[in-house]
């Protein structure tokens, strides 16, 4: 039979290590999204779950994922008590039967494109938003600290832009450049700007 896990929002919500699957997906819209992560293994012809983590961020938004070996990271977006903050989970996978969120940081605003930098460093690439009705500001880079996975923090944050700026960077990984050598972060950005005539 099939298995039905929900909709995945960007190719890296899915991957694999040693002979498992490991995919985070999200059901529903809005009030009633769901997103959890399940951990799959090939058994002859058929993928059998192992483990899974129910309940990420009830009624929010899949915003990004990566996975690290045996980590995960994700991020979500959406009205929690009211106020619309971006939580990243970080999830331990070291036990493939029982994944399990260690961390979680709440800020403003979400990423939409993840990547580790620098061994102790996740890349977020989104925006910033307002927290009481959750409308999209201007595009923002978030440095986040990983180094101790339990508590995750933020480093630093720079924004760029205005509401109406957009970057392919959003949804096209292939867009970004990441220098390690010269530690530079290099994307595209579209701005406009009211003419006066």
């Amino acid at each position: 039979g099939f298995i039905t896990l929900g909709n995945m929002k960007e190719p890296f919500s899915l991957d694999e290590q040693d002979s498992y699957l490991r995919i985070v997906t999200q059901r529903g819209w809005r009030a009633e999204a769901e997103s959890a992560l399940y951990v799959l293994d090939q058994v002859g012809e058929k993928l059998t779950p192992v483990g899974q983590l129910d309940g990420l961020a009830p009624a929010e938004q899949l915003y990004s994922v990566r996975f690290m070996g045996d980590r995960a990271f994700v991020v979500t977006f959406g009205p929690d008590g009211g106020w619309w903050i971006d939580p990243l989970f970080t999830i331990d996978l070291s036990n493939p039967a029982e994944p399990r969120v260690e961390g979680e940081l709440e800020i403003p605003g979400f990423s939409n494109y993840l990547q580790m930098i620098d061994g102790q460093f996740l890349l977020g690439l989104g925006r910033d938003a307002d927290e009481t009705n959750g409308r999209q500001l201007g595009p923002q880079v978030s440095l986040f600290d990983v180094s101790d996975f339990d508590d995750p923090l933020l480093a630093d944050r720079v924004s760029f832009g205005e509401a109406s700026s957009w970057s392919e960077a959003f949804f096209n990984h292939h867009a970004i450049s990441y220098f390690p050598d010269q530690h530079v972060l290099a994307i595209p950005l579209d701005t406009w700007a009211p003419v006066a005539v």
